[in-house]
């Protein structure tokens, strides 16, 4: 924790700036010297087999979430119109204008016409292009 820069600290805990988290991250300051302690006889992965199937589960995301921490470089997420479509966005902002079912209708509609590479913009604009011709 030492090569991330402290945001706050109270008497019980600390925040930390941890890059591409959007927000600080606190912990109890008894957890983190605790963890530390554990972490000093043994490997992360290693501690977290000690709790059975819960802790196998878990130890490829640590494992994969700390190797991240280590390149730590910050990724700009692209503007939500350059973005590859996705159904929830697409979804959401067909609600918006329609109401919820006649949006899942037209989705459900224009979908043999989606591919995987559209961006949410022209997913969206593909379906009111097949709305307005319907209708």
């Amino acid at each position: 924790m030492e090569s991330f820069q402290i945001v706050s600290k109270d008497g019980t805990r600390t925040s930390w700036n941890i890059p591409g988290f959007t927000e600080s991250l606190c912990l109890p300051d008894d957890f983190v010297a605790e963890l530390s302690w554990v972490l000093q006889g043994k490997s992360v992965v290693s501690w977290l087999l000690s709790f059975g199937e819960h802790g196998r589960r878990l130890a490829p995301q640590v494992a994969g979430c700390l190797l991240g921490l280590i390149y730590r470089g910050k990724s700009e997420t692209p503007p939500l119109t350059d973005q590859v479509w996705s159904q929830n966005v697409v979804l959401e902002s067909l609600t918006g204008m329609f109401g919820a079912q006649r949006a899942k209708d037209l989705l459900s509609r224009a979908s043999s016409y989606l591919k995987a590479d559209m961006t949410n913009e022209t997913a969206i604009r593909l379906i009111l292009q097949q709305a307005g011709k319907e209708g």
